[in-house]
C-alpha cells in the first residue's frame, strides 16, 4: 500500500521517502510528563515499531504540557495518542468523536470553525492564514468529507424522528470508513479495575466480556453512560442476603 502511493525509499537509508523524494517522518508528539507506562505512551511505543518496521521514520517527540493545548488546537501537532474513545457509544449525545465541532478531538482547525459559525467571527479574519487567525481556524473542504459529516450532523438537530436520526448516523460513520479513517484504535481491551465484595456474585468479569464471548470488553471508563447499570445489576445476588438486609 505504501508502494503504491509511491512512499518508497529512493536514497537506501531504510527509511521511505514521499513521492517528491523529500523526507517521509511521522512525529509521535506526548505531553513530557506523561505515564511512561500508561496507555499514551504504550500506544506510541507500538505505533513508532511497528511503522518503523515497513520503512516509516517514526519518532517520539515530547512536549511542554502547559503548551500542549495551544498548539494542539492550533494544528501545529501531528500525532495526539490518548486513552480512548469512551464518551459514547451515543454519537449524538456526544459528538465529538464523529463530527469535528469543536478543537480537542481530531480536524482541531475545522472543529474551531464550526464552533464560531452563525456568529459574526465565521466572517472575520477570511484573508489571513489559517494557522494565524484568532483563534487558529479554518472552513471544511467543499464537498469534501468533513462538510459531508457536518452537513448530516446539522441534519440530525432538526430531525424529530429516532429511526431516522439513527439513519444519518449510519451515514456519518460510513464517511469515516469510506473517506478515513480520521483517527484510529491502537490498543483493545485495554483492563479497567472494578471492585466489589467477594460474597457478591455474577458481577461481569473480564473474561465474561472478553473477546471469546464475542465482545470487545466494552468501553474503558466510558462517561456518559451509567456503569454498572448498564451490566444488569438487578442480576446480582449475594450469596449470604441475610447480612446484607438493611
Amino acid at each position: 500500500m505504501l508502494d503504491a502511493l509511491g512512499l518508497k525509499d529512493v536514497n537506501g537509508d531504510g527509511w521511505r521517502e514521499l513521492p517528491d523524494g523529500s523526507l517521509f517522518k511521522v512525529t509521535l508528539d506526548y505531553k513530557a510528563n506523561d505515564d511512561p507506562n500508561g496507555v499514551p505512551m504504550k500506544q506510541n511505543e507500538i505505533l513508532a515499531k511497528n511503522w518503523q518496521g515497513v520503512g516509516i521514520n517514526a519518532k517520539q517527540n515530547p512536549i511542554t504540557p502547559t503548551g500542549w493545548n495551544d498548539l494542539w488546537g492550533g494544528g501545529k501537532i501531528m500525532v495526539d495518542s490518548d486513552w480512548g474513545v469512551g464518551d459514547g457509544p451515543n454519537c449524538l449525545v456526544y459528538p465529538q468523536w464523529m463530527v469535528p465541532i469543536e478543537n480537542t478531538r481530531w480536524a482541531p482547525l475545522e472543529g474551531e470553525f464550526y464552533a464560531v459559525i452563525g456568529t459574526p467571527a465565521e466572517k472575520q479574519q477570511l484573508d489571513i492564514d489559517p494557522y494565524k487567525r484568532t483563534p487558529p481556524r479554518m472552513a471544511a473542504d467543499a464537498g469534501g468529507p468533513i462538510e459531508k459529516i457536518w452537513n448530516l450532523y446539522n441534519q440530525t438537530k432538526v430531525e424529530a424522528d429516532q429511526l431516522k436520526r439513527t439513519q444519518i448516523v449510519w451515514q456519518i460513520q460510513k464517511i469515516h470508513i469510506t473517506d478515513g479513517p480520521f483517527f484510529t484504535g491502537t490498543v483493545a481491551n485495554a483492563p479497567t479495575i472494578e471492585l466489589f465484595k467477594q460474597d457478591l456474585h455474577n458481577v461481569p468479569t473480564r473474561e465474561d466480556l472478553g473477546p471469546k464471548n464475542g465482545y470487545q470488553s466494552g468501553f474503558t471508563g466510558p462517561w456518559i453512560i451509567p456503569s454498572p447499570a448498564v451490566y444488569d445489576p438487578e442480576t446480582y445476588y449475594w450469596d449470604n442476603p441475610d447480612q446484607h438486609t438493611s
